[in-house]
């Protein structure tokens, strides 16, 4: 399944971005890379705008713009949210029929998913 139905509801209308772009967005939170040129990146690992890519890509993506991801096994979601200033996290998600990437900041989470959902993390870091 890819990256995900739930971006055109969660978030009001944005400019410069397009529909099921959540791989994307995350990708600028976590890099701080342009809209663009994240998107240059994930076209490159296998994005294909309006229908989103797929979690291994994203991954992908992220370490080619110099960031080294190491999966957070058997935490739970509030202990990822508590982490606090200075870590950050890429979240996938699979609920309701569709799957979402999300990203923690500083234990701030920027477009989750809600509800019931099963997720993998991956704590990001400067390669």
């Amino acid at each position: 399944m890819a990256f995900c139905a739930d971006c055109a509801t969660l978030d009001a209308p944005r400019e410069n971005t397009r529909r099921s772009d959540c791989a994307i967005r995350s990708m600028t939170e976590l890099t701080g890379l342009p809209y663009g040129d994240a998107e240059a990146l994930a076209l490159a690992a296998g994005y294909r705008p309006g229908r989103g890519m797929y979690g291994p890509e994203l991954r992908a993506a992220l370490a080619a713009a110099g960031l080294s991801l190491a999966e957070q096994a058997g935490i739970s979601y509030s202990d990822l949210a508590a982490d606090g200033p200075g870590r950050r996290f890429l979240i996938t998600g699979k609920g309701r029929g569709s799957a979402h990437a999300w990203t923690i900041i500083d234990g701030i989470a920027s477009r989750p998913l809600h509800g019931s959902f099963r997720f993998r993390a991956w704590l990001v870091e400067a390669a």
